[in-house]
């Protein structure tokens, strides 16, 4: 039997389905440690007013599923497949 590739994910730079799905959600810039800058409560701006290309949070309406593919590992490091 052949050796299957290892699993992948291709995160490439073209305009975000999200970002049209979601653009009248709450959304806010991360500080510079990565973290929300307000209480979600003080957020006035929608993912539309930003520029998402740079680090920025959103928060979804109750009908969404969220998966965070880069979330920091217990070396800081953000790992896609981190090990268990």
């Amino acid at each position: 039997m052949p050796e299957l590739p290892p699993p992948s994910l291709v995160l490439s730079h073209e305009e975000s389905l999200l970002d049209t799905m979601l653009a009248g959600q709450p959304a806010q810039y991360a500080s510079s440690s990565e973290k929300p800058l307000k209480p979600w409560a003080e957020v006035t701006t929608t993912l539309s007013d930003l520029d998402t290309s740079k680090v920025h949070f959103v928060k979804p309406g109750l009908q969404h599923v969220v998966i965070d593919f880069d979330i920091r590992g217990d070396d800081g490091e953000k790992d896609l497949w981190p090990e268990p």
